[in-house]
């Protein structure tokens, strides 16, 4: 039986599909914009570890279109699957972005944790849109500094 999607984004950025691919997949970038000591190794099967605590495994990747991969913190306690698929949205000449993160079942995950969650998600989208159009950004400081909800509410 497939776990329905508990939570889904989409968004657009002004960026071409396989620039948008290396900013979320590479840690020079998740750095920059996400992150502190971020660790990929961009294969099926390889890690995945960003922000404080989290961590994944790679289920599927398909280069510039889409990552699939487990999800798991310190507050969730259990794997969860977050897949993110990118279209080049023409004559835009962006990329649509599309993250669903299965797993967050109401009956194992409470009210707060679900809604950091979001917020995590959500911050992602506005830091890596503000990212690559060269905007000046705090980082991962801003989320430790709880500015994660001035960026949520662009979303």
């Amino acid at each position: 039986m497939a776990t329905k999607p508990t939570l889904v984004l989409t968004w657009e950025v002004k960026a071409e599909p396989q620039r948008v691919f290396d900013a979320l997949t590479q840690s020079r970038h998740l750095d920059r914009y996400f992150a502190t000591k971020a660790s990929v190794d961009l294969q099926v099967g390889g890690r995945i570890a960003f922000g404080e605590g989290e961590a994944g495994k790679f289920l599927k990747v398909a280069v510039p279109r889409q990552i699939v991969f487990t999800y798991t913190h310190s507050r969730l306690g259990f794997d969860t699957e977050v897949d993110i698929q990118l279209v080049a949205s023409f004559p835009l000449g962006g990329t649509r972005l599309r993250l669903v993160h299965k797993g967050l079942d109401p009956k194992q995950v409470n009210a707060d944790t679900a809604q950091w969650v979001e917020l995590r998600w959500k911050y992602l989208a506005a830091a890596l849109t503000a990212y690559l159009a060269g905007d000046k950004l705090a980082g991962f400081d801003a989320w430790k500094a709880d500015l994660s909800t001035v960026y949520a509410e662009k979303f």
